[in-house]
């Protein structure tokens, strides 16, 4: 509103130096003694159609000003509102910026305790593994002392043995399991830690590019 004002006043002062040129040529004249009554009424009415016509142009002036001043009064209206929305934006993405680390911190956080929870399980698993082979071991002296046994008992400790192979195969199998879990689990660790920093670098550029347009924008 401002830069109109001074447009419109540099515009208009010669306009106005103009006419108060013409009514000081106008005063000279009229001082003539030589000047007839007709003569001077005709200047007169020549005086009065030029400062009409100065008056008629000044309103003319006067009223473009007030459509600049509108103007710029509406776009620092516009200008206002689109900042005001950019920062509700800005501000939105960053609580949702902020909700998602969260989620992503709990994540891990559970992860963690997912992995904590499978090295336990490994060693119950370890240890359940060396109570029997210790037992299986133990077996196999047991049936290499009882030669006495009769076939039935021989065979009964056979079978009981290749029970006691395959729950060690099984335990084996599981604790192979718990391992690429566990392997598994560190993976999915190391990938949300790097989409955990990814996202939170692309909201800082996302922020500061924001920041620079709307700085651009106050100072067009």
């Amino acid at each position: 509103m401002g830069i109109s004002k001074m447009q419109g006043a540099g515009s208009c002062s010669p306009l106005r130096q103009q006419c108060e040129d013409k009514e000081v040529s106008h005063e000279d004249s009229t001082s003539r003694p030589s000047v007839t009554l007709s003569e001077r009424i005709k200047e007169l009415e020549l005086r009065n159609q030029e400062l009409r016509e100065c008056y008629d142009e000044l309103e003319e002036q006067k009223h473009e000003i007030e459509k600049e001043r509108k103007r710029f009064a509406k776009k620092a209206g516009d200008l206002e509102i689109t900042l005001y929305n950019k920062r509700e934006q800005l501000w939105g993405e960053i609580s949702d910026l902020q909700d998602a680390l969260k989620a992503k911190k709990e994540e891990l956080q559970e992860a963690l305790e997912s992995r904590a929870n499978h090295r336990q399980a490994e060693r119950i698993l370890r240890d359940e593994l060396g109570f029997l082979r210790r037992r299986l071991r133990d077996q196999d002296v047991s049936l290499s002392q009882s030669t006495i046994e009769s076939n039935e008992k021989a065979r009964e400790a056979n079978e009981r043995e290749e029970l006691l192979q395959e729950s060690v195969k099984e335990l084996e199998q599981r604790l192979q399991d718990q391992i690429e879990l566990i392997g598994v689990q560190q993976a999915r660790i190391v990938e949300v830690t790097a989409e955990s920093s990814e996202r939170a670098r692309d909201a800082c550029e996302k922020e500061l590019f924001l920041k620079e347009k709307i700085a651009n924008s106050v100072s067009v």
